[in-house]
């Protein structure tokens, strides 16, 4: 399936307590539509979160869905 979605809201912030930035687009203000969330770790990596492959970076949908390609225009 492929989503196809204007971006009207944009955001970013990072958690230094978790060692997390995030970076995300939405299509609304009231999370009614589709978003998109980008997600990356700023701190050292700990030796627990290699294996469990928490060491990099990942992106998320409101439905979790794995994403094969993204386009920005």
């Amino acid at each position: 399936m492929a989503y196809r979605f204007t971006a009207r809201v944009v955001a970013a912030g990072v958690d230094p307590d978790n060692d997390l930035m995030q970076a995300g687009v939405a299509e609304d203000e009231n999370g009614e539509g589709f978003f998109l969330l980008f997600m990356s770790n700023i701190g050292e990596s700990s030796p627990r979160s290699v294996p469990l492959g928490l060491d990099s970076h990942c992106l998320v949908t409101q439905d979790q869905g794995r994403l094969t390609a993204v386009s920005v225009r």
